[in-house]
Formats: structure tokens, C-alpha cells, sequence
């Protein structure tokens, strides 16, 4: 294993703030990779070349004793049984004695963090690479993507999972670079085990191919949950259509892509958004904004006040859910069937459209939908 001068650069830093003293990263050639004392930097040193040759702490006294070393201690440091290198420390035997174990078990235990974040971020990436091909139609096989993790799918039929593809967004904006690992974590801890998911820069793209819909759909829940609790993104994801063939892939990545922006859109009540339960707005999908802006104006351009908008946006959205039933309606908002009556007829004056004929109220409730 090959140890670079960032990475020993890292590490002598992290030490230098355990003790005020020069420390050397010393490779097993006996070049110093890196050291506190910029000088030395890519020179020689004799003790650290012994310290990993014998495998032994090697004492310097004097800055005499061996070419190109000052007085100190060198230690060996070992990877999975193997020496890799060797860690000085600069100074007085009695002084810097006292360091040395402590040192030495630092040492080992921020390489094996690095090496571990180093493999963590290959596999990150290789992922990222296999689902961007994925939707993009390549040719794949699923255990390609499955031994990206180290996971199989279990012994009898596969089929009794479906595979989805799945997109999270926050309402608006991109993810901040710095809350990138962290998305990673909560994504890692809630799907590991039966997804395959890369975070991009304004989403989050998953391959479900072990899970059933309502398994999904609970695994996405908790993900959204803590997301909000440890990051503070409002996120919310849409699900495709179940598939079996992977060429379908980048297909079921844009219907993902419309159950998210519709949902979004809509404002439902949920942050789980299925292709399967939208069918009006599917209709809409291909439509461009701008002219769906221009849809909403002509509708509700009199309903100028935000307040006054969102009002009558929950009133319809109640209305609807409840059938158009005025009883009903009124039963969910808590008032008099006679209020909602008065509240109908105040939306047909303010727009021009009546909710109680059946065309007026189409045209209504996906102005409303078009929540842009």
C-alpha cells in the first residue's frame, strides 16, 4: 500500500494538534512524504528507512547517528500485517518517549478511516456511474449493479420484488455540497440493503430492485423523515411504475421524473409520489411551463392575495376529495353546509368559473394542480 503526500499530509496535521512537536511521515524507502517541518520535506532519512526494514522503533539521540535524522523516536506502522511506513517525531527522547504509543496508534487508526473512506467513495462513484447508464438505456445486467454492493438477490423467484426507479428532490434549490455525505449516510442506513442510489446536485436517483411497493414506498418515508430531522431538506420523491425488464429503465426514470413534479406541483398531503395514482395530470405532462403558467392565469389570475388563494385552493382540493358532496365538505371543515355553499358561489364571482358545474370545476381543479 502506497501512502500519497495528501494523505500523510492529512494525518501528520491531525497529530500536530495532539502534540507541539515536528513529526515525519517517512515512506518505505526512507523519503519523508510529509512533515510539519517543511524542509525535509522529500529528503532522506536513515532511522525511519531501519524503523521499517527491521520493523522496530528505531531512537535517534542525536542528529548525528543517521543520515538525514534529528533527534526523536520513528516507529513502525502496520496495514492489514503489513509495514507501510514509518512516523517520526522530532525531539528530546525523554519528551517525545511519552508520545510514541499513542502516536503510532493514532496513526493506524486514521489510515484505516482514510482507506475506508477511500473505498467508500470508489464504490460511491461506481454506482453513480452503473445508474447513470442504467437510464440511459446501456445494456446491464442485475447482478452487475447488485455486486456494486456485495448484495445477491435471495434464493427462489426474484420476482416476487418489483424494480423501480425512484427520483428525490427538494422543493426548490440544489443539494449544498457539504450535505452530500450526510445524505449519503441517512440513504445508506435506510436502503443499503435493498436499493442501489447515488446523490447528485439536485437529486437523488434510486434503483429498487428488492423491495414491494408498500416496503418502498415505508423506506422512502423514513428517508424523508430523516432527512428533514439531520439536514433540514424538505424532500419528497417520485416512484415509477414497476418494470421487470432493465431496458425500460430510462423510460421508468421520466415517469419518476413527471410522479415527482406533479406531486410537487399538486401539493398532496404525502412525500411519496406513485406514477400510478396520477391520471388527469399525467395528460399534462409534456405541456410546457409557460404555457401552463398561462393556463393558471387565464383561470385564477383574479386571485391575486396569497392568503386568499390558498384558501379557496384547500376549500376545492376538499371539495373534490369529498365528491362534491356539500355535506360532506362542510363535515371535514368543520362548518355549515351553507357556509361552503357561500364559499362555492365567492369562488365562481372571483374567477368566473362555477365549482358546481362539472366543466367550470375541471377547469378549476387543475389550475389549482398547477401549483407553479
Amino acid at each position: 500500500m502506497k501512502i500519497s503526500k495528501h494523505t500523510a499530509q492529512l494525518i501528520v496535521d491531525e497529530l500536530r494538534e495532539v502534540i507541539n512537536e515536528h513529526i515525519n511521515f517517512i515512506s518505505t524507502d526512507g523519503i519523508i512524504i510529509y512533515s510539519t517541518d517543511t524542509k525535509r520535506i522529500a529528503t532522506f532519512h536513515q532511522a525511519g528507512l531501519l524503523c521499517v526494514k527491521e520493523n522496530r522503533t528505531v531512537a535517534v539521540t542525536n542528529d548525528d547517528e543517521y543520515a538525514g535524522s534529528k533527534k526523536g523516536i520513528n516507529m513502525p506502522l502496520t496495514f492489514n500485517g503489513e509495514i507501510i511506513a514509518a512516523i517520526g517525531i522530532t525531539g528530546e527522547i525523554t519528551v517525545v518517549n511519552k508520545y510514541g504509543a499513542i502516536i503510532k496508534k493514532m496513526t493506524e487508526i486514521l489510515l484505516k478511516e482514510t482507506y475506508a473512506q477511500k473505498i467508500l467513495k470508489q464504490k460511491r462513484e461506481r454506482v453513480k456511474y452503473y445508474l447513470e447508464n442504467l437510464i440511459s438505456k446501456s445494456e446491464h445486467d442485475l447482478a452487475d449493479g447488485t455486486r456494486l454492493t456485495g448484495q445477491t438477490l435471495p434464493e427462489g423467484n426474484p420476482s416476487i420484488y418489483d424494480k423501480f426507479i425512484c427520483i428525490g428532490k427538494i422543493g426548490s434549490g440544489d443539494i449544498a455540497i457539504e450535505q452530500i455525505d450526510k445524505l449519503y449516510e441517512i440513504l445508506e442506513n435506510n436502503l443499503e440493503a435493498s436499493c442501489l442510489f447515488s446523490v447528485f446536485f439536485n437529486e437523488i436517483i434510486i434503483y429498487s430492485y428488492q423491495n414491494t411497493s408498500a416496503t418502498l414506498s415505508a423506506l422512502l418515508n423514513s428517508c424523508c423523515a430523516e432527512i428533514a430531522d439531520k439536514i433540514g431538506y424538505d424532500f419528497s420523491f417520485g416512484v415509477s411504475e414497476k418494470f421487470s425488464d432493465l431496458q425500460a429503465a430510462g423510460r421508468m426514470y421520466k415517469e419518476a421524473e413527471i410522479a415527482w413534479r406533479w406531486g410537487h406541483l399538486a401539493q398532496l398531503d404525502t412525500n411519496i409520489f406513485h406514477y400510478r395514482h396520477f391520471d388527469i395530470e399525467l395528460l399534462l405532462s409534456s405541456v410546457p411551463e409557460e404555457t401552463l403558467k398561462q393556463y393558471k392565469k387565464i383561470i385564477l389570475g383574479r386571485l391575486a392575495d396569497k392568503s386568499e388563494y390558498d384558501f379557496y385552493a384547500n376549500l376545492l382540493k376538499i371539495y373534490v376529495q369529498c365528491n362534491c358532496s356539500l355535506s360532506a365538505c362542510a363535515e371535514k371543515l368543520f362548518i355549515h353546509k351553507n357556509t361552503v355553499q357561500y364559499r362555492l358561489t365567492k369562488l365562481h364571482q372571483l374567477t368566473g368559473f362555477n365549482p358546481q358545474n362539472i366543466m367550470d370545476l375541471i377547469k378549476l381543479y387543475l389550475a389549482f394542480a398547477i401549483n407553479i
